[in-house]
């Protein structure tokens, strides 16, 4: 997990949008599959506006590609080997970018949950591949009650960065 969000990553960098068709534990959303991509399309040109913009390309002077993706893998560790791996993820993505995953914090919590990794001993070693590889996490708070306090959350956070789930 970065604990300097502001602390820049090396470049060049390349955003890649991914649409998992499954996950870990969740239904799918109300918006079809093709809803999906196409609200993605949106973003993609949205953001791509955004990064171009004369206030952002100053300080940020390089045009940053923007890809979207479809995946099956439904856990992070499992999407980030594949883009490793794959032949499309090796011609996109040479070299072994670190990747940063963009996560809610109920995504944060089942990302550190045992039960995901219960073939592994302990389980949370199934996360040491994603992590020594230079991957990392941002996680934006869910403000209500459905995820407890901000404060809660902050706490969660702080709790992994003192090491609080080495165990």
């Amino acid at each position: 997990m970065t604990q300097n969000p502001s602390k820049p990553l090396p470049g060049p960098h390349r955003l890649l949008l991914l649409f998992s068709t499954l996950n870990a534990d969740k239904a799918p959303s109300a918006a079809s599959f093709a809803q999906r991509l196409t609200l993605m399309t949106i973003f993609a040109t949205d953001l791509q506006k955004t990064l171009q913009t004369p206030s952002y390309a100053s300080t940020h002077p390089q045009n940053i590609p923007i890809d979207i993706g479809v995946t099956k893998a439904p856990y992070y560790t499992d999407k980030a080997a594949a883009i490793a791996s794959t032949a499309e993820g090796k011609h996109w993505y040479p070299n072994s970018p670190a990747q940063i995953h963009l996560i809610g914090f109920d995504t944060l919590t089942r990302f550190f949950a045992p039960k995901y990794y219960s073939s592994f001993d302990p389980p949370l070693s199934a996360l040491e591949p994603y992590f020594a590889a230079g991957h990392g996490l941002r996680a934006t708070l869910r403000p209500g009650d459905d995820f407890g306090s901000l404060e809660e959350q902050r706490g969660f956070v702080r709790n992994l960065a003192e090491g609080g789930l080495e165990a």
